[in-house]
């Protein structure tokens, strides 16, 4: 088996993201969702704030942000963030996943606006 140089560190070895020394925006991004899986939603939006310095497309870390922002009770912002998910598709290679982070973002608008997803819309496009 070949040695990969740089072996991707998974989130679950990391007992605390205090521990963490990022260096890199996947690196930030890693950490900032282990800061919101630890409810330090301040920190974490920190952290995804600094992946969009890094690539104001990064459509994973607009997501992260929108959730982020929402768990604070900051809807209005974070519906924002959702909605830069949308212009932020164009730039990932990987359409399927694009879809899929659109479909979640366009549902966590829906659900802030309305308390339900709604996602019927989304996918199948259904009438009202």
């Amino acid at each position: 088996m070949p040695n990969n140089p740089n072996p991707k560190r998974k989130a679950e070895s990391i007992s605390e993201p205090d521990q963490m020394n990022p260096k890199s925006p996947e690196e930030y991004l890693e950490r900032g969702w282990l800061y919101y899986s630890r409810q330090k939603f301040d920190k974490a939006e920190s952290d995804i704030r600094q992946v969009l310095q890094a690539d104001p497309a990064d459509i994973e870390a607009w997501y992260a942000l929108g959730l982020t922002l929402k768990a604070q009770g900051n809807t209005d912002k974070a519906i924002e963030a959702f909605a830069k998910v949308d212009q932020s598709t164009a730039y990932l290679d990987d359409r399927q996943r694009a879809m899929i982070i659109l479909r979640l973002a366009h549902g966590q608008v829906n659900l802030i606006r309305t308390g339900n997803w709604n996602l019927e819309n989304e996918i199948w496009k259904t009438k009202q």
